[in-house]
């Protein structure tokens, strides 16, 4: 859905980015696509794109990745945007765009080694350990543009969360439990909710083997502001079929859940809980 070859162009990207953003009906593409545009240089024409979504999206959570993206871009045309989206009458929203204000704000501040010491330290906390503290919903992966049975996308969801019950103080939500159900238990059970999106955004078969890529967002669960994107892929080498292509797939999933658990501790620290 959201990929490219490694020869593509920025503003090829930024273009595909930008049309996704502004055309798709679905909001998780909107949201990705914002994201997707965070990564990369902040051309006017992509600024122009997130400055809109940002106050006019009609769904929180591609306003929440705008800010997010804006914030990560850190230009400073985007303050007048942010400070309005700041005002934004959902909460998510306007935590989002007020991080991102910060963030423009320590750009423009020189880093110290005492900061980047500060940093060091906090990636290299270990995870939780011990009962229960995330209550996890992962949904079954898409795969829009690429042709991947139902079945399959249905297994990589099972492996995905096998990945994810091996992470310290992880619960997995039953899977199509409701909003109200999995706010109900977060509560009764004092745990932090988060939620985990899969896209499978490429799978490439070639003389060489075959490649798999996925893209992985983060959200607050059940309030879905976009938190992290994580990417994975993985090769095949020299084989083809149904089996390399799932060998493949689970391998790209293996690769973005490495990173998850500290996606998920980072929200936390950030959120202050």
């Amino acid at each position: 859905m959201l990929s490219f070859a490694p020869s593509a162009h920025a503003d090829e990207r930024t273009e595909y980015f930008i049309r996704l953003l502004q055309t798709s009906s679905t909001f998780k593409v909107r949201a990705q696509a914002a994201l997707g545009l965070g990564r990369l240089e902040p051309r006017p024409e992509a600024l122009e794109a997130l400055h809109q979504a940002v106050l006019e999206d009609s769904h929180e959570a591609v306003r929440a990745a705008a800010a997010s993206a804006l914030g990560r871009l850190g230009d400073a045309s985007s303050r007048s945007a942010l400070e309005r989206a700041s005002r934004d009458s959902n909460r998510e929203v306007s935590a989002a765009a007020r991080e991102a204000l910060a963030m423009l704000g320590r750009r423009s501040v020189p880093q110290t080694g005492a900061v980047a010491v500060r940093d060091r330290d906090r990636s290299a906390r270990p995870r939780p350990s011990g009962p229960a503290r995330y209550y996890v919903s992962v949904t079954t992966p898409s795969a829009a543009g690429v042709q991947v049975s139902a079945q399959t996308r249905e297994a990589l969801r099972d492996f995905f969360v096998r990945q994810l019950e091996s992470l310290d103080g992880v619960v997995i939500a039953p899977k199509d439990q409701s909003d109200r159900e999995a706010q109900a238990t977060i509560k009764k059970q004092k745990l932090i909710g988060y939620g985990v999106d899969t896209s499978i955004t490429r799978l490439e078969t070639n003389a060489s083997g075959v490649r798999a890529e996925v893209s992985v967002v983060l959200w607050t669960h059940p309030g879905r502001a976009v938190k992290a994107m994580l990417n994975g892929g993985a090769s095949v080498p020299g084989a083809r079929g149904g089996d390399a292509e799932r060998r493949a797939l689970e391998g790209a999933i293996q690769s973005a859940s490495r990173r998850l658990g500290q996606a998920i501790e980072s929200a936390t620290l950030a959120s202050g809980r």
